[in-house]
């Protein structure tokens, strides 16, 4: 709640947060991160003194996004320096959680600061955060606001979290992720459905390879499950992105297709071929002496 004192120092005071914070947002959009984040950070200082819930939570948003920005042009321009990018997005998922503290009548704000809040989870590698951060602007999303564009938004990024540990070969916790996102995809047949069921399928051919390569199995369980997502990817990819038409449709179907052939030749291998029945003759016993 905004504070109620209207004396001139505190006016004053509410002027000069608001012209830092305007500084602040200028050296945003000039790519000067850490001059930003300066400049919000004095602003915070004096909203907080001031009791202003509304703006403190601004000057946290926008701290957040300062401290965002920093990690992803640290990614890009020393992406070795990978101490100093975990500290920036760890910066930024804290000034988020902060911001939410705070009541904020617009869940349109809301949302959008439990989706950066997310995306900085991702950025620090803690999926888990990630995808409950995106889970709750999802929520706010599809059942207050009815936003169709965010909720497609959300879902690509549910999609990705789960296939970020597909890329580090965490097989397990890429397949409870992958689920999830199946789960909020459900019921909606287009390119985002397909593609995460192809990556599915490539998560249990994935698996299967393992098993193989450790003699624990076959193998036999996985290839076969990896086949029916890759036939549901198809299925789907027939009778929705195929009418879409173009080259990139054709040669999606081209890639589902050859995994579908090469993924049951793996698991044509894993059985056991049966045994053929010899008809030559028994070797005749020659009799005791």
């Amino acid at each position: 709640m905004t504070g109620s004192s209207s004396s001139p120092l505190s006016s004053d005071s509410r002027e000069a947060a608001e012209a830092l914070f305007d500084e602040g947002v200028i050296e945003y959009d000039r790519g000067q991160y850490d001059n930003a984040i300066a400049k919000y950070q004095e602003a915070l200082t004096i909203f907080r003194n001031l009791n202003d819930a509304i703006w403190s939570a601004r000057a946290l948003n926008a701290l957040g996004l300062a401290f965002h920005n920093q990690a992803l042009s640290l990614a890009f321009y020393t992406p070795g320096d990978i101490g100093e990018r975990e500290k920036a997005f760890t910066n930024a998922a804290q000034s988020y959680q902060e911001s939410l503290q705070f009541s904020i009548e617009d869940r349109g704000r809301t949302a959008e600061i439990f989706t950066n809040l997310g995306e900085a989870y991702k950025g620090i590698g803690n999926y888990s955060e990630a995808i409950k951060a995106y889970q709750k602007a999802l929520e706010i999303y599809s059942q207050e606001l009815q936003n169709l564009e965010n909720i497609r938004g959300i879902r690509i990024r549910v999609l990705i979290v789960g296939l970020s540990h597909l890329q580090l070969k965490q097989y397990d916790e890429s397949e409870m992720y992958c689920k999830q996102a199946l789960e909020i995809l459900a019921g909606v047949e287009d390119i985002e459905q397909v593609n995460l069921l192809v990556e599915l399928g490539d998560l249990y051919f994935s698996k299967g390879e393992k098993v193989l390569e450790e003699g624990s199995s076959d193998g036999l369980e996985e290839f076969s499950i990896a086949l029916e997502f890759f036939y549901k990817a198809w299925q789907i990819h027939r009778s929705s992105v195929k009418q879409q038409g173009g080259i990139f449709a054709r040669q999606q179907e081209k890639d589902i297709l050859e995994r579908i052939s090469t993924t049951s030749g793996r698991a044509a291998n894993c059985i056991e071929p049966p045994r053929t029945i010899d008809d030559t003759p028994p070797t005749i016993i020659t009799p005791r002496p």
